[in-house]
């Protein structure tokens, strides 16, 4: 005899109520918490995510220890290639030129461009600046362009007038910087506070 349960004739098969009525019952008979219980359904089964999450922190720690480990390394780097040539003859004569000029003027123009292959190389050798890439800013990724910001910023501290805000419209304008990636790198140097307090606020 098969086990199939028979449906009686002019009955109809348990819809979704009945089944719900059955699980109620099973509740209440084996003590089973209600919230495991959902209208609709049959039974859910409650679990703890931790486990899941913790493992999914994990991993993105790890992941973020990629860009991190590369940041460090960027930091402790920065800009040594001008401390040899054909670098260092060309940044020597320019340098204190340089700190005497206001970026953005044609005087600072003029001498940046008489740095000739000293700063072409500088270029070639560091992602930190646009030039590096064919197609400009475009080319960066996030911790090129993190180290590029605090270049920006660091820069302004060498010049007699320098100004962070006013540095990075200019630059917006010279590299071409989309409307939100400037707001990007805007938040940033706020969240860091390398923007004085009448800019920040603006």
């Amino acid at each position: 005899m098969s086990g199939r349960v028979r449906t009686p004739p002019g009955s109809r098969p348990p819809g979704p109520e009945s089944v719900v009525a059955i699980a109620q019952r099973a509740m209440t008979t084996h003590r089973i918490p209600s919230f495991w219980i959902k209208p609709g359904a049959i039974m859910t089964t409650p679990i703890d995510s931790t486990a899941d999450t913790l493992r999914h922190s994990l991993r993105v720690a790890e992941l973020m220890g990629e860009p991190i480990k590369e940041l460090i390394d960027r930091s402790v780097r920065h800009d040594l290639s001008k401390t040899r040539e054909p670098e260092l003859a060309t940044y020597d004569q320019v340098v204190p030129r340089l700190r005497e000029a206001t970026y953005g003027t044609a005087e600072h123009a003029a001498l940046v461009a008489a740095m000739g292959e000293g700063l072409r190389h500088h270029y070639a050798h560091n992602r930190h600046h646009p030039e590096h890439f064919p197609d400009g800013i475009n080319g960066m990724t996030l911790v090129d362009l993190i180290e590029m910001l605090a270049d920006w910023k660091a820069a302004t501290e060498r010049g007699r007038d320098g100004d962070l805000a006013r540095s990075m419209q200019l630059n917006r304008e010279r590299f071409g910087v989309s409307a939100q990636l400037m707001d990007i790198l805007v938040n940033t140097a706020r969240h860091y506070q390398w923007l004085s307090a009448d800019a920040a606020a603006e």
